[in-house]
C-alpha cells in the first residue's frame, strides 16, 4: 500500500484529525508550551541521503505534531517502509519548533524495563539514587518542549505505560 493509504488508515483508526495526517516509530512527548530558557538537546542521527517522494507524509506528520492537543504520534507500517527515515526528516523539520529533538534507538533493547534507561542515556541523565527514573526524567525535561523519537518501539511495547507517564 502507498504512503497515502497508510496515512488515511491511521487517520481513520485514530479519529479524523484532518486530511492526510498520520499517527506515529513513536513520536512524543508532543509540545509543552513554555516561556523562558529552554533546554536544547537536539540529537538526531546524520542521514546521508535525501528523502524522496515523502513530502506529503512529512507535511502531514509535521502539521499533526504542531497541534497543541497532540502529545503522541505513532508511525506504523511493515519493516522497511521508511518509518525511521520519515521520523528523522520530521524531527529535523521540527527542530526550530521544539528546540529539543531527541532520537532514541530501541533496536538493541528487548526488555521494556530498559526503555527509561535508554531515554535517560540519550538525554545524558544519570539515574538518581534518591528518586525513581521517571521522576529524574521529568525533572530533566521540565516544562521544555521536546520531540522524543522512539524508534523500534514495537519490540518493547510493554513500556507504553512508562512512556505515557512521561508524557
Amino acid at each position: 500500500s502507498s504512503g497515502r493509504e497508510l496515512v488515511d488508515a491511521a487517520r481513520a483508526a485514530l479519529g479524523d484529525v484532518g486530511p492526510g495526517t498520520a499517527r506515529g516509530t513513536m513520536l512524543g512527548p508532543a509540545p509543552r508550551r513554555t516561556t523562558g530558557a529552554r533546554l536544547v538537546v537536539s540529537k538526531l542521527p546524520v542521514v546521508s541521503t535525501p528523502l524522496v517522494g515523502r513530502e506529503h507524509d512529512v507535511e502531514a506528520v509535521t502539521e499533526l505534531l504542531r497541534r497543541p492537543d497532540v502529545r503522541l504520534v505513532t508511525l506504523i507500517g511493515i519493516g522497511g517502509t521508511g518509518k525511521t527515515r520519515l521520523s528523522l526528516e520530521v524531527g529535523s523539520v521540527l527542530v526550530p519548533d521544539f528546540g529539543n529533538v531527541l532520537f532514541v534507538d530501541l533496536a538493541p533493547i528487548s526488555d521494556p524495563a530498559l526503555v527509561g534507561n535508554a531515554i535517560a542515556e540519550a538525554l545524558g541523565v544519570g539515574e538518581a539514587r534518591d528518586q525513581p527514573l521517571l521522576e529524574t526524567l521529568r525533572a530533566r525535561i521540565g516544562n521544555d518542549e521536546m520531540l522524543l523519537l522512539l524508534d523500534n518501539f514495537e519490540q518493547v511495547v510493554d513500556a507504553a505505560a512508562f512512556v505515557a507517564e512521561l508524557l
